[in-house]
C-alpha cells in the first residue's frame, strides 16, 4: 500500500487543505482526480464506489474519500469517513495518520494524538503522525516534545517546508510562560534567530514543496522583527553640540478589536492568552504580526484578524510618522 501523505497548511488553524499523496496500485478514477485537485469530482465517484461490490471494503477508497472532504473543509464527515478507513484496515499506519490529521482539524487534539501514537506504534518514522503529535503538543505548550517531533517531522520529510514552520513556530513559542523550572529561558532574541536560521534551512531543502510560498512569507515576517529598528540618536555628550533632541511622540492605539472565541476551542475548553508582537507601521496599519504564543483550535486565525483591525495614531518623530513595534495579549476565558 503506498502512503497517503498529508501535507499541513497551517498549526492550529482551520484553513483550506492541499493534499499529496503516491501513486494508488487500485487505479480508480477518482484518485487522478484527487491528484489534479478536483476533490468534489473525486469525492463524488468515491462515494458511488464506496456503494459498490468492489470497493465497499477497501480501505483506501475510503481513506482518499476522507482526504478529499477534508481538502473541501468538512473536518466532521472527513473524520467519519476516515474512521472507515482505519476500521477496515487499523494496521495501516497512513490510514491512521490520516485520522489523526482530520481529528487535528475538527478541533479534536486528545483523538488526534491517540490516532497519532497508534501510528507511530505501527511505523515509528510516520512523517505524518510527528507532525500532527507536535501540533498538539505546541497547542497544549509543551514545547520540548514539540520541538523533538517536528525535528522528527524534518528528519523524515526534509523536503516538505510544514516542517520548517513547524519548527520556527515551537521555537517561538512563549518562552516565559513555558521556561523549566530551574532553566533560565532562552532569550526572544536568540529564539528569533534560531526561527529564522530553520526557515533559512527549509528555503534550501524544501524548493519543491507546495508550501514554499507559505514559508517564504513567514521567513519575511520573521526576519521584519529581527532587524532591529532605527535607535533615536540621544543627545550628544559632545559639551560642544547645541540644539534639542528629536521630538518623540509615542504611538496611540485607538481601537483594539477582541479576538473571537473559536468553536472548537469552545468545545475543547482551551483557556488562555496568546502574545503577539505587531509592528504599528508609519502608515497606519498593522504591517506585521509575530505570535509569541500560540493556543491552537483556530485562535491564532481569530487573534490575526483582530489584530490587522487595530486603529491607532503612528509614532512621529519631529512630526513625521514612523514605524514602532509592540506586544500586546489576547485572552480567552470561557466564563
Amino acid at each position: 500500500m503506498k502512503s497517503l501523505l498529508i501535507i499541513f497548511l497551517a498549526l492550529g488553524c482551520l484553513v483550506s487543505n492541499t493534499l499529496g499523496q503516491a501513486p494508488s496500485p487500485s487505479g480508480h478514477p477518482g484518485i487522478l482526480l484527487f491528484q489534479q485537485g478536483k476533490f468534489a469530482e473525486a469525492a463524488r465517484l468515491f462515494e458511488i464506489a464506496s456503494k459498490s461490490t468492489q470497493y465497499k471494503n477497501d480501505a483506501e477508497i475510503w481513506s482518499y474519500m476522507g482526504l478529499a472532504y477534508l481538502s473541501l473543509g468538512d473536518t466532521k464527515k472527513s473524520v467519519k469517513t476516515l474512521e472507515k478507513s482505519v476500521a477496515l484496515n487499523g494496521s495501516d499506519a497512513d490510514f491512521r495518520a490520516n485520522l489523526a490529521y482530520a481529528h487535528l482539524m475538527n478541533g479534536d487534539a486528545k483523538k488526534a494524538r491517540e490516532q497519532a501514537n497508534k501510528a507511530l506504534d505501527i511505523d515509528g518514522k510516520n512523517a505524518t503522525a510527528f507532525q500532527v503529535r507536535a501540533t498538539v503538543n505546541l497547542w497544549e505548550r509543551k514545547l520540548e516534545e514539540a520541538g523533538r517531533d517536528a525535528d522528527a517531522f524534518i528528519s523524515l520529510d526534509p523536503k516538505n517546508a510544514r516542517g520548517y514552520i513547524l519548527k520556527s513556530n515551537v521555537l517561538m513559542a512563549h518562552p516565559t510562560s513555558n521556561s523549566v523550572p530551574g532553566k533560565q529561558p532562552p532569550h526572544e532574541a536568540s529564539l528569533l534567530k534560531d526561527a529564522v536560521d530553520v526557515l533559512e534551512s527549509g528555503r534550501l531543502k524544501a524548493v519543491e514543496s507546495p508550501a514554499l510560498k507559505e514559508l517564504e512569507r513567514e521567513l519575511e515576517n520573521l526576519t521584519a522583527f529581527s532587524i532591529p529598528s532605527p535607535r533615536i540618536a540621544s543627545r550628544s555628550t559632545d559639551t560642544t553640540a547645541v540644539g534639542p533632541g528629536p521630538t518623540i511622540t509615542p504611538f496611540r492605539i485607538l481601537n483594539k478589536p477582541a479576538a473571537q472565541y473559536s468553536t472548537a476551542a469552545r468545545n475543547a475548553g482551551v483557556e488562555g492568552s496568546i502574545s503577539v508582537k505587531l509592528i504599528l507601521a508609519s502608515d497606519g496599519t498593522v504591517s506585521r504580526v509575530l505570535f509569541l504564543s500560540r493556543l491552537g483550535y483556530g485562535l491564532e486565525e481569530n487573534v490575526l484578524d483582530a489584530a490587522r483591525r487595530i486603529k491607532f495614531e503612528p509614532k512621529r518623530i519631529d512630526g513625521k510618522p514612523v514605524s514602532a513595534v509592540v506586544r500586546l495579549e489576547y485572552k480567552f476565558s470561557i466564563y
